[in-house]
């Protein structure tokens, strides 16, 4: 197991670094966002590892919640994290010094998850507490690095919440999310700009306190 070296952090989006670098910087880590899903995160690892010694890897960013007791802005930690794709089952470790934070299975797949009925669906066939999209990916690296690796996620939709558009749908060729398209579907709906607002407000307080808690990590 590595003893020295950069701990890498992979995300998707960069505004969910926004609470980390807001409360601390980036002092202590290397962070990485390429996009959702399995792809852009292997591409983010293995470009991170070109360039310098890695000692973990962290996964985090923004989830769903699956258990419904979970509210927005609580912080999950994966002690499992299950590849929807493969079946796979990889080990995360814990934090040695945390705040308290929600702790369980994550299962991780290549789609949002969009309605509260496939949520209900993925806890009631996986036992897991949330969905994100990068986690198994990362995993699958750190252990063909030989180094920990970290799951720490912060609830941006609760289980009861089905999203105002699929985003699977605004998604490009390389799987990044197309803001401009996302934007001119919701001009072309405006009944949905409010809920997109309000889930962007979720987003944002969700990425604050994901950065409280990094901040306060060691890793």
């Amino acid at each position: 197991m590595a003893t020295s070296g950069d701990v890498v952090v992979i995300a998707a989006e960069a505004r969910e670094f926004f609470g980390l670098v807001r409360k601390s910087g980036t002092a202590g880590f290397v962070l990485i966002a390429n996009g959702p899903g399995p792809v852009l995160a292997g591409q983010a690892v293995r470009e991170a590892a070109s360039r310098t010694k890695i000692r973990a890897l962290v996964s985090t960013g923004l989830c769903g919640a699956l258990k419904p007791e979970f509210v927005v802005g609580d912080v999950v930690v994966a002690d499992c994290v299950l590849d929807a794709a493969s079946g796979n089952r990889y080990s995360a470790a814990q934090p040695p010094v945390r705040p308290a934070a929600k702790m369980g299975l994550v299962v991780s797949m290549d789609r949002v998850a969009v309605t509260s009925a496939e949520k209900e669906e993925l806890r009631r066939l996986t036992g897991a507490c949330a969905v994100e999209m990068e986690a198994a990916e990362v995993a699958r690296w750190a252990v063909q690095l030989g180094v920990p690796f970290y799951c720490v996620r912060a609830v941006s939709d609760t289980a009861d919440h089905t999203l105002a558009m699929d985003f699977n749908a605004y998604r490009d060729k390389q799987g990044r999310f197309s803001r401009w398209r996302i934007a001119l579907a919701a001009i072309g709906k405006p009944r949905r700009i409010p809920a997109l607002r309000q889930f962007d407000q979720d987003c944002r307080m969700a990425a604050v306190k994901l950065g409280d808690f990094l901040a306060n990590c060691q890793f």
